[in-house]
């Protein structure tokens, strides 16, 4: 690299000093405070009172049906009691409350309410890193009616998810690296779905990590969504950032596109976005509204306050947390009703930046297989006096702004203290600017450069350490011609209206995977059996949807259709779906004969071997031949290692031969999945009560009495 003499402002001693003597008044604040935290994560369980307006009982009489659409999904309530019996009276209420605390951050959860992440606050300036209520103010907008605002509500399955008000699982746990976890979780009953989340504060890291598993612990394919929702405090400074390759926008169900940030068209009929609005700022959307980003490349979205000069990261994979999202009710007086009086009594207007994983847009569902894990990991932390964001990775972020009168702005944060690191300007190959600096997140970094004659084309900012490893970079990017818009997804045709038999079945394969309220995917099937009485495809989800409503005379029947054309001429078949849902009737039926024979034939296809197996198992256990049973489980376990029925199973059947260690093993992989399985709890609490094991000696079976009692549907 080419090295020049670095630029050097003539205001940076008058810059240098202001900074010192904040920075100082800063550390004599708080050094007191986290001088006790160095290197630690403390994690309690404690009581918080909160200013409530409580939810009366709900009607006994179960709601099995209503035909209503939410969040573009049918509203199915049964088994959960409907929660819209709503008080307008206020009085304080007792919650537990799980904290965990470290050098910079603060945080709280509820897991009384739907687990939510209450409260996280940045202690090197107090700034609320989420919205953060004073009063619980429910109103009737979730699935079951009672709802809240505020800091993060953990959306599974649908959103927003049917228990958002309900309490869920947890418990807390220490970690070898010295981090400390709250993990909440639930067995879902609409679904029989298993959600685990984690939520970890590590020593002197200013992020918050969430690790996410979905947990199909079905016999079925099903279809899931995934969204954390992030609730922010908003203003008239308050923007939404995008990454830069941002270029385009959406609406739900992606049936409006817009440019991003600057609007040109009418959007969602709206006809003020043609006007060039900036989206990215909350002031300019007088109505309640929604953007997704389109193709999202860049693993970040942020929100940043400029009058209070802080804001709120978040980092994720983009690969696999696909989705960034703004939601507002707008300044608007229709928006601000809601945000600032039904949900709040004084904490004032929010907006939702919204990210998804395995998802992009809602409702986007994504399919899970029987019994597969999906996972990902989120992560959130506070970013200060930067001005806005350029690019971010979960070593910090970077902000690079052409100011007037030719300067640059160059700005830093970092996620934990990096001495002797090297903010570098650079253009091409030549270096135009180097400053050593030490940086941590109580100790952000800004500068303006002047540039006295350098074309600002080709230039790079990077953020190295004292090792010279590059920590981030950003690089703006070049000039493009706006993109067009893509076109919209338009509603299903009518089945006669569609054309080919391959249409119809995967027509009624969406409908069915986004839980269409308006719809029933069995029409599409039946017009294309109207027209193929031996479609494979539509036989198969015919035979399914009679399956799971449990009449296995009429599955069975359409599991044969499909069967004999799959294997007409004596052909093993390469995909073996029909014979996998007829072998499991015939398990259900107790033919276990037939049903050895059928799930065998299935588990040839690679899809379906780890289930199938599982299923073997299950037989072999019912006829006590528990060495069967193994095999079974192994082989299982060789395709799907992560296979939690398998692996609860297994440890049952290693229990049950008087293998200990080797079933205290299994069960110590399960709870590494899934630390609150109540099956692997009670497995542990079984093998302690046979064999005296040092490592259960702070095992808990009161917890897992208590989850057993509180929440019978979690004993799958």
């Amino acid at each position: 690299m080419k090295m020049k003499t670095p630029i050097i402002l003539s205001n940076w001693r008058k810059f240098q000093s202001r900074t010192l003597v904040v920075s100082f008044a800063c550390l004599i604040l708080t050094i007191p405070l986290n001088g006790q935290f160095d290197g630690i994560v403390k994690t309690w369980e404690d009581t918080l009172t909160i200013p409530t307006y409580p939810v009366h009982p709900p009607d006994v009489n179960p709601m099995f049906f209503r035909n209503q659409s939410y969040q573009g999904a049918s509203r199915v309530l049964y088994p959960y009691p409907l929660q819209d019996n709503l008080s307008n009276e206020k009085k304080d209420v007792v919650y537990k409350a799980l904290f965990l605390e470290n050098k910079f951050i603060k945080l709280c959860v509820l897991p009384e309410i739907g687990g939510r992440l209450f409260y996280a606050t940045d202690k090197t300036n107090n700034y609320e890193i989420f919205y953060r209520q004073h009063v619980i103010k429910p109103a009737n907008i979730g699935m079951l009616g009672a709802w809240i605002s505020g800091g993060i509500e953990f959306c599974v399955f649908h959103h927003h998810r049917a228990s958002t008000y309900l309490s869920v699982d947890y418990t807390m746990t220490s970690n070898n690296d010295g981090s400390s976890t709250i993990w909440i979780g639930e067995t879902e009953p609409r679904h029989r779905m298993r959600w685990i989340i984690g939520i970890t504060l590590y020593p002197d890291k200013s992020y918050i990590e969430v690790s996410g598993g979905l947990i199909n612990s079905t016999e079925n394919i099903n279809s899931i969504l995934y969204w954390a929702n992030v609730s922010t405090h908003v203003n008239s400074d308050y923007q939404i950032i995008f990454p830069p390759s941002t270029q385009v926008a959406t609406y739900h169900a992606k049936n409006s596109f817009s440019h991003w940030p600057v609007t040109s068209e009418s959007y969602i009929n709206r006809d003020y976005y043609s006007n060039k609005i900036d989206a990215s700022w909350w002031k300019n959307h007088p109505e309640p509204v929604s953007f997704f980003a389109h193709n999202l490349k860049e693993g970040f979205l942020a929100g940043y306050d400029h009058g209070k000069n802080a804001g709120t990261m978040h980092i994720g994979n983009p690969h696999i947390v696909t989705g960034a999202k703004l939601w507002e009710w707008g300044p608007g007086p229709r928006g601000s009703m809601w945000d600032t009086k039904v949900l709040t009594d004084y904490d004032g207007p929010y907006a939702e930046l919204m990210a998804g994983a395995y998802s992009d847009n809602q409702p986007d569902y994504s399919w899970i297989k029987p019994y597969e894990i999906k996972q990902f990991k989120q992560y959130w932390y506070p970013i200060r006096e930067t001005s806005g964001v350029r690019n971010a990775n979960l070593n910090g972020l970077l902000n690079l702004e052409l100011k007037p009168g030719n300067n640059l702005f160059l700005a830093a944060n970092t996620t934990e203290k990096f001495s002797n690191a090297r903010i570098q300007l650079v253009q091409n190959d030549t270096l135009l600017f180097e400053e050593v600096i030490n940086i941590d997140p109580s100790t952000p970094y800004s500068r303006e450069i002047e540039l006295r004659g350098i074309d600002k084309s080709g230039l790079k900012l990077i953020l190295k350490d004292s090792y010279d490893n590059e920590l981030i970079r950003y690089q703006p990017l070049l000039k493009k011609e706006p993109m067009e818009l893509p076109e919209t997804v338009k509603p299903p045709l009518k089945p006669e209206e569609i054309e080919t038999i391959e249409e119809l079945y995967l027509t009624g394969l969406r409908i069915k995977q986004f839980h269409n309220a308006r719809m029933d995917p069995t029409d599409y099937f039946l017009e294309a059996l109207a027209r193929d009485t031996g479609d494979i495809r539509s036989n198969t989800e015919m035979g399914i949807y009679y399956k799971n409503r449990g009449d296995y005379t009429m599955a069975t029947r359409y599991f044969r259709k499909a069967i004999h054309r799959l294997t007409k001429d004596y052909t093993r078949p390469r995909d073996c779906e029909p014979l996998y849902h007829l072998g499991l009737i015939l398990q259900k039926q107790e033919k276990f004969s037939d049903a050895i024979d059928t799930l065998y034939r299935s588990l040839w296809d690679y899809e379906y071997r780890s289930a199938a197996y599982y299923h073997l198992a299950q037989i072999a256990c019912l006829k006590k031949d528990f060495r069967q049973a193994l095999e079974h489980l192994d082989n299982s376990l060789i395709t799907n290692s992560q296979n939690i029925s398998s692996l609860n199973l297994k440890c049952s059947t290693l229990r049950r031969l008087g293998k200990m260690e080797a079933a205290k093993n299994i069960a110590d992989i399960v709870l590494a999945l899934d630390p609150i399985n109540i099956r692997g709890l009670n497995e542990k609490y079984l093998i302690q009560n046979e064999i005296a094991i040092p490592d259960l000696v702070n095992y808990r079976p009161d917890l897992v009495i208590k989850m057993l009692r509180e929440n019978p549907e979690s004993r799958e």
